[in-house]
């Protein structure tokens, strides 16, 4: 789990398709206008000094929705193609509960179960899917938090595993936490993906991430081969032997990036459209570490620049 969570409701509402102001007498009640796809309710109210006006709003279209959601799934599908992944593939997902990885167990689910060859479920979970939720331990709370994701993971239909980090060497110093975290976790992903004879396992990076890379590694004088950013497709690993039916192997696995021509606002609009929740790690915001810094500073600028 990503330190420092705060739970967070869809409060991000797309909800107006378009909006008039009719010059008309002041309200005589407060009306509410505003439903969140969770079904929230909210009150707009006019200020007794703001010209008396009437705003009417329509929700967006739930058949608009629906088409971009075929959209975004179509999208998905095609890059799992360009992998060579097919729907009976076992395949573990690398989760935070963040938007970008409640948007890909959404979209995975989703591609598993629909179509012409869709694959079943068994005791509520859909065949050959995993879910990977990994505790860094590193907060008396990350353990509370790594079970409300794997929850809603399971709503889901996808199986959910916590793997939790040990530090037997001591936890990270400050300076050094993302990336020992980092190593950490994949080290995590992969002893799972063992265990249970998965052999692919896809990451929620996507088109913002790879921009934020691209503009640490420059700042880092890297070579040509770190500027060009991270592979859609690569393999992982293990610097230890596995035994599967007492026979070793060493076989790596296949890490896939379907997401890096989606962009961060996608990965939003996606949960939303899906009735998923997720949740923010405020450290994302925080100025210690770089790469964060380089998110800030990139603010305006369209992920779209780096695809």
């Amino acid at each position: 789990m990503a330190r420092g969570f705060t739970l967070s409701s869809q409060t991000r509402a797309n909800t107006i398709s378009f909006m008039k102001r009719i010059p008309i007498s002041p309200p005589k009640c407060w009306r509410p206008l505003f439903i969140s796809p969770r079904r929230r309710f909210y009150r707009l109210r006019i200020p007794p000094f703001v010209t008396p006006t009437r705003l009417f709003c329509c929700k967006s279209s739930l058949v608009q929705d629906t088409i971009d959601l075929a959209n975004y799934k179509e999208a998905f599908s095609r890059q799992m193609a360009m992998a060579g992944l097919k729907r009976h593939h076992r395949i573990a997902i690398g989760v935070s509960g963040g938007p970008d990885s409640m948007a890909l167990c959404f979209l995975t689910a989703a591609w598993k179960t629909e179509g012409p060859n869709a694959v079943g479920q068994h005791e509520g979970f859909i065949d050959g899917l995993l879910a990977i939720v990994v505790d860094h331990g590193l907060r008396a709370e990350s353990r509370e938090e790594a079970h409300i994701v794997s929850h809603r993971v399971s709503e889901m239909g996808i199986r959910c595993e916590i793997a939790c980090c040990s530090w037997s060497d001591g936890k990270p110093k400050q300076g050094h936490l993302q990336e020992e975290a980092r190593d950490v976790r994949y080290q995590q992903l992969q002893n799972i993906c063992f265990q249970n004879q998965t052999g692919v396992l896809v990451i929620a990076h996507h088109a913002d991430d790879q921009a934020e890379l691209f503009i640490l590694r420059l700042s880092r004088t890297s070579g040509v081969l770190g500027l060009a950013g991270m592979a859609f497709t690569s393999q992982l690993f293990s610097s230890s032997t596995h035994f599967y039916d007492e026979a070793p192997k060493n076989e790596g696995i296949l890490l896939v990036r379907p997401l890096l021509h989606f962009s961060k606002e996608d990965m939003y609009k996606i949960c939303e459209m899906g009735g998923q929740d997720w949740v923010e790690d405020p450290t994302n915001r925080s100025l210690l570490y770089a790469r964060n810094r380089i998110r800030m500073s990139l603010g305006n600028f369209s992920s779209c620049w780096y695809m």
